[in-house]
């Protein structure tokens, strides 16, 4: 019986360890994976550098001045599908890294990030209304966004909406 059970064990280590090829049974031709259609994967993001004015207001009835504004400087990267429905916008203005990104679709368009300026913080929770994309050009030369978040200065924080104005050079 001993025996019998080492020649059940080596014949499993055996077909375990055996060189059998795992190469696919059908030759991989172009055009194969979905994201690579035809070999043209999608165009990389343009990038550049921008300016921004950003303007706030409050829309609580907060007892604290809720209102800032500010101009600042930013990079960007800015995507446009092939069809021209579908765009995105990284801001970064720190550094490297994403401070903002806008997204917009034939459908609606979203934004979610933090602008700061001299003494408050603004995080977006959403854009109101606005477009990132010119049907015209590749890449706008200037874009406009309505955005609703939350103002927070050194008196506290509040509801506010934003009206964010940017150039981008390219």
């Amino acid at each position: 019986m001993r025996r019998f059970a080492v020649t059940i064990i080596a014949a499993a280590l055996v077909a375990a360890c055996s060189d059998r090829a795992a190469a696919p049974t059908s030759p991989i031709r172009p055009g194969d994976a979905a994201s690579f259609v035809a070999g043209n994967p999608p165009p990389p993001p343009v990038v550049g550098d921008g300016s921004a004015d950003l303007t706030i207001s409050g829309t609580d009835d907060s007892a604290l001045d809720c209102s800032a504004s500010a101009s600042f400087l930013f990079a960007y990267e800015y995507f446009l599908s092939k069809t021209g429905n579908n765009s995105w916008v990284h801001l970064s203005l720190n550094g490297p890294g994403l401070d903002v990104a806008i997204h917009e679709t034939q459908k609606k368009i979203d934004a979610r990030g933090d602008l700061s300026g001299a003494g408050f913080t603004f995080s977006i929770t959403d854009a109101l209304s606005g477009h990132i994309i010119n049907p015209d050009q590749r890449v706008p030369d200037h874009i406009v966004v309505q955005l609703t978040g939350t103002l927070t200065t050194d008196q506290g924080s509040c509801t506010g909406n934003a009206t964010f104005t940017a150039t981008l050079q390219h």
